[in-house]
């Protein structure tokens, strides 16, 4: 039960990086994004989910300069910016979350009941 909410975080964050980088028009990088959480349920490797949370580290990285970028254009315009900037750290937070909680293979389930 556990395992299936944290792979729901891992496939949400990098949905949502897909979308930022769909924006931006980088079809192939939306594509390796949305690849790579199904790759990584699928090789048991534990390799390949450090890979996963190394893109999500990369992809906080993402978000946080993009928040960055869109400061500094709203600063200069005299818009207002805080909302945008909380958002944009919730998006990066979540991201960090879920690159903590990606499942490794041959961990058990800690909360499932024991049986027998």
């Amino acid at each position: 039960m556990w395992t299936v909410l944290r792979w729901m975080a891992v496939v949400l964050a990098f949905l949502l990086l897909g979308a930022h980088f769909l924006r931006g028009g980088h079809v192939m990088v939306v594509a390796l994004l949305l690849a790579a959480p199904i790759v990584g349920m699928l090789v048991r490797r534990r390799w390949m989910r450090r890979l996963l949370q190394v893109l999500l580290v990369l992809g906080a990285g993402v978000w946080l300069l993009t928040a960055n970028a869109i400061y500094g254009s709203r600063l200069e315009a005299g818009e207002p910016y805080g909302r945008m900037l909380i958002i944009m750290f919730a998006v990066a937070t979540f991201t960090l979350f879920a690159a903590a909680v990606v499942p490794m293979p041959g961990e058990r389930d800690v909360l499932k009941a024991k049986s027998g």
